[in-house]
């Protein structure tokens, strides 16, 4: 009987799936709602630990960094295309690239602010707070465009910034049904 009802409830796991999508022809398409006027808030954390080969022996380096970004929708056209100003408001830096160089910067303390605007490690990273740039994003996530980077100065800051760098920080939805 044991065996039976075993049987009975694995043809059921079995075929279950299979009606349910065969009783459906199309998916779900996911995709973004953008509205004018919305601001989305990200905060952004990366870790980074790398091993470098020297000639005097390998060195261990360390990044994280916390970044909080407020992203305004301006204008979002019929096909869903928007175009959203972006702007870091704040950032907090630990890098460790080891003995003796440690660099610390927290955007919330005063000190912290002008010690990295003459720290050409922490100064890369300075172009990009409280200054606004644009992109232009299609309803997938997808960046098509970015504008406005030339007034954010040159550096890791800037790369960080690009169409490339800011891509894997936008959630992408798949192109088709699901």
């Amino acid at each position: 009987m044991l065996r039976k009802l075993f049987f009975l409830v694995a043809i059921f796991a079995l075929a279950c799936p299979v009606v349910s999508a065969q009783g459906t022809t199309e998916g779900t398409v996911l995709v973004w709602k953008f509205k004018k006027g919305e601001t989305i808030q990200y905060k952004d954390t990366y870790d980074m630990n790398v091993q470098v080969a020297m000639p005097m022996g390998a060195r261990n380096i360390s990044l994280n960094m916390i970044a909080i970004r407020n992203m305004t929708v301006e204008s979002v056209d019929a096909n869903g295309m928007a175009t959203i100003k972006v702007k870091f408001t704040s950032m907090k830096i630990n890098m460790n690239a080891g003995p003796g160089k440690t660099v610390s910067f927290d955007s919330a303390k005063p000190g912290d602010l002008e010690k990295a605007k003459s720290d050409p490690q922490m100064g890369q990273f300075m172009g990009l707070l409280n200054k606004e740039f644009t992109i232009v994003v299609d309803q997938t996530g997808k960046i098509h465009e970015v504008k406005g980077l030339q007034k954010l100065g040159a550096g890791m800051g800037q790369s960080f910034a690009s169409k490339e760098g800011l891509q894997g920080s936008i959630i992408e939805l798949p192109m088709g049904p699901l």
